[in-house]
């Protein structure tokens, strides 16, 4: 019995002893399993974003716990499609490109390996001088003047030259930045845009599209287009303008009609279709018709009607030539005696005798609003509108 219990310690004594160095071999063996941390990787040259050389070199730092096996760049140009792959076992690492400039642009990918086989990744998007020199977008739609519907869909539409990557599209409404239409779409000359419902009607609103890789290479529309809301072809039917001759409150004015019975609330108006910016809230003043004063004679004006928040369609009406302003002032009093005019109300009143210092004024004309030609006597002891005292 105490034989065999030696032979049991003997036994268990080699056993631990045989475990313990079937251990150390499996952690020496297995540093694939152990080792799960990839290389680090670091761009030393170029620095420059945008590269100027026909001859450059890519050089890259890497550094690893266990110990780089290998690094293997590839350059790729997504344009025409050159491509350029090299791995290098030792360092310094690093590839020679020439003729660079011919390049539309560089993806730059670094894969550096461990002795393991775990790897990391570098990426970079290179720009080349020539082709940024000669970058160009030009948007055609929209760039000015058109009427787009929100919650349809339109086509943002443009052209470019010598921009190899993709493209970004914003909203601006004035001269302001709205949101963001897209942040990353292909350069391929067209976008469908879905109009959100939520965006407000307005007749200033334009499109800028840049280059992802170089904002500076970018394009807004020319004018401002109009977003308008669904409703407003039903709302402001058949809408139309006319400036009659009369003169109404001493100055021109335009007459408006309309159909679909909308209670006009705000005007906005201007004497260019890109600049509808001038506003005035009507308060509810007419729903199939309206009449507006102020404006001068013998002009062109774009006008837009709004019925709380609905926009009409933009018009443009031309005041009549007649001259309503009781000699070129706006809103002169035909009482004065310095004006006269024709306007209704100013032709029993036109040109009246007056006195002014020692002066009495009579017998005068009429002549392009302005009173002129008047007699005068000199009156010693002063005078009234009667005439001497």
């Amino acid at each position: 019995m105490k034989n065999r219990a030696i032979i049991f310690l003997k036994f268990t004594k080699y056993r631990m002893h045989f475990l313990l160095f079937m251990a150390i071999i499996f952690v020496i063996s297995c540093d694939e399993i152990l080792d799960i941390f990839p290389p680090d990787i670091e761009l030393l040259s170029p620095t420059e974003e945008i590269l100027t050389a026909d001859t450059v070199t890519f050089l890259v730092d890497a550094t690893d716990n266990k110990g780089i096996d290998r690094v293997a760049f590839t350059l790729r140009d997504p344009v025409d499609g050159k491509e350029v792959k090299k791995t290098i076992n030792s360092a310094p690492f690093q590839l020679e490109l020439s003729d660079v400039q011919t390049w539309s642009q560089i993806e730059l990918e670094v894969k550096a390996y461990d002795e393991v086989g775990n790897f990391g990744l570098f990426e970079k998007i290179l720009l080349i001088q020539s082709t940024v020199e000669n970058a160009s977008i030009a948007i055609t739609e929209p760039n000015g003047n058109e009427t787009w519907v929100t919650g349809d869909t339109e086509t943002i539409r443009w052209a470019s030259i010598d921009v190899p990557g993709n493209v970004v599209i914003d909203l601006y409404k004035g001269n302001s930045f709205l949101e963001r239409i897209v942040t990353d779409t292909k350069n391929d000359g067209a976008y469908n845009w879905d109009i959100p419902d939520y965006l407000a009607s307005g007749t200033n609103y334009k499109v800028r599209i840049y280059w992802i890789s170089n904002s500076a290479i970018d394009d807004f529309s020319d004018d401002y287009f109009t977003l308008e809301s669904p409703l407003a072809e039903e709302c402001f039917i058949n809408l139309s303008v006319t400036s009659p001759d009369d003169c109404i409150e001493n100055t021109n004015y335009f007459y408006f009609t309309w159909a679909g019975g909308c209670i006009a609330t705000d005007l906005w108006w201007g004497t260019t279709s890109g600049n509808i910016t001038n506003h005035v809230e009507l308060a509810g003043t007419g729903s199939a018709e309206l009449s507006l004063y102020g404006f001068g004679p013998g002009k062109t004006y774009y006008l837009q009607l709004g019925s709380n928040g609905t926009l009409s369609n933009v018009i443009s009406g031309t005041t009549s030539n007649t001259d309503c302003s009781g000699g070129g002032t706006l809103g002169a009093d035909c009482g004065e005696p310095y004006y006269c005019s024709n306007c209704g109300g100013c032709e029993s009143n036109c040109c009246p005798n007056y006195c002014s210092g020692n002066y009495y004024y009579y017998n005068r004309s009429c002549s392009n609003g302005f009173c002129v030609g008047a007699t005068s006597d000199y009156c010693p002891n002063g005078c009234d509108d009667n005439g001497c005292l």
